[in-house]
């Protein structure tokens, strides 16, 4: 007969907490349990407890639950105890009734006295469990539920239940990655990924790259940053691992043909006269050559929260070389007519220059039907689309910086031994004019520079 956990449970949650264990025994030993059925209650004890404590809940109900558990697992295993003992009486009654049946007198006067005393104990334990609920082995129980169940945390005044259907069960494991082949790990402080778990392809690999791109500082100008997060291993069996010493048998043992066998233990490069079967359709698409990062002008990007920007370029040094500052004038200028009103340099207004926000989007359409029969197709026209998308993007940057760059400088002349050289040369003489022309330092930018001091 199947033993209900549920059942044990609600039987002991609607008594004292001094009573459970007696409780919990009796209601185990009721109708003489098979010992395959105790032990399947035990272990659902042992799951629910295990399941409920991994819960880290702290509240009365669930330590109610833990406490009730606890001793039908410690009851459990009394009951066992008991049975296995009357497991082992009743042998010893069929051994002597054996010894009897076959004429083996002297085996049944020495084993006679065991035999008459033990059944009649059994009987008497047996029959005690059936009438009076189970006292004296209730007894024997209980004190072993005393030694190894933990003391409640309080004893219940009412009757209480716990329901098992409280206790998560723990969700399946999931299914093991195919890499084809391949190791991939996750490095440590990847956000979403625990340090070495196994991801489960490039879907696993580009959401790491993305956390940990995410999670680099941001706004540092000059600050180079490295980090890692993933890691890519192919493993190799030992037999075809090259260590220095072993080179050429290694070499030898890969290219031997003799290690490809049939099933019949065969070599398995036979000759045959046909196949007479139709060609196997590959389904496997070779990936693009097309990489979505390769020679793509690296710009700092900016938010916009409005619909463009305005900006301005502030002050022209040339407008200020042209006009009213540095003007001298001599002592007998000065002395002539000191009240003279000087001539002062007004700050001009400036201008600012409106850019207003383009929409950049590529869109991609593809059958449900056929994205369900031929999803490798489709993902590898969703990757040429996003690849084609960054180096159109690229492109139109590049022209647009060609159109600000204003004035087309001619750099055809010839400025050097070959035509490498006069392109630097060229490259070197525009850098130079637009030093003197600005008053720019050589050697560093001016925006690193401290402001000058005014002098009066």
């Amino acid at each position: 007969m199947a033993l209900d956990l549920q059942t044990i449970l609600d039987a002991a949650g609607a008594v004292e907490a001094s009573k459970r264990a007696d409780t919990i025994t009796a209601a185990i030993l009721d109708g003489q349990p098979a010992r395959s059925d105790v032990e399947a209650l035990l272990n659902e004890a042992v799951e629910k407890f295990g399941a409920l404590n991994a819960q880290d809940d702290h509240d009365d109900d669930s330590m109610l639950g833990l406490e009730l558990l606890a001793e039908v697992c410690a009851a459990a295993r009394g009951a066992q105890t008991s049975i296995d003992e009357r497991t082992e009486e009743a042998k010893a009654v069929r051994d002597a009734l054996a010894a009897k049946v076959s004429g083996d007198a002297e085996t049944a006067e020495t084993e006679e006295p065991t035999a008459t005393e033990e059944p009649a104990e059994t009987a008497e334990v047996v029959e005690t469990v059936a009438e009076e609920g189970g006292t004296e082995v209730v007894a024997e129980t209980a004190e072993v539920v005393a030694e190894a169940a933990p003391e409640p945390v309080a004893a219940a005044a009412t009757p209480r239940r716990y329901d098992l259907s409280k206790i998560k069960t723990a969700p399946p494991a999931p299914p093991a990655p195919d890499n084809g082949g391949l190791i991939i790990t996750a490095a440590a402080d990847v956000r979403g990924f625990a340090g070495g778990q196994e991801l489960s392809g490039m879907d696993d690999l580009v959401a790491a790259a993305t956390a940990k791109i995410e999670a680099m500082p941001d706004g540092q100008d000059g600050v180079f940053v490295r980090a890692g997060y993933a890691q890519i291993k192919l493993p190799y069996p030992k037999e075809l691992v090259a260590s220095g010493a072993n080179d050429q048998e290694v070499i030898d043992y890969a290219a031997d043909p003799s290690r490809l066998r049939g099933t019949n233990g065969t070599s398995g490069l036979v000759a045959a006269g046909g196949w007479c079967a139709p060609s196997e359709t590959l389904y496997d698409l070779a990936p693009l050559l097309a990489d979505p990062n390769a020679g793509l002008i690296d710009l700092p990007d900016i938010a916009v929260k409005r619909g463009g920007i305005r900006t301005t370029e502030g002050a022209d040094f040339a407008t200020i070389w042209a006009g009213n500052v540095g003007l001298i004038r001599t002592e007998a200028q000065e002395m002539a007519d000191p009240y003279v009103n000087k001539t002062l340099f007004r700050v001009p207004c400036t201008s600012f220059t409106e850019i207003r926000a383009d929409v950049v989007y590529t869109g991609i359409e593809a059958g449900i039907l056929q994205n369900s029969a031929y999803p490798e197709l489709t993902r590898q026209y969703v990757e040429g689309a996003l690849t084609a998308h960054a180096h159109k993007i690229n492109a139109s940057s590049i022209a647009r910086m060609v159109t600000l760059a204003g004035t087309e400088v001619d750099l055809t002349a010839k400025l050097g031994p070959s035509a490498t050289g006069s392109l630097l040369n060229g490259l070197e003489l525009l850098i130079t004019d637009y030093r003197y022309k600005y008053r720019a330092p050589s050697s560093s930018c001016a925006a690193d520079r401290p402001a000058s001091p005014v002098r009066r």
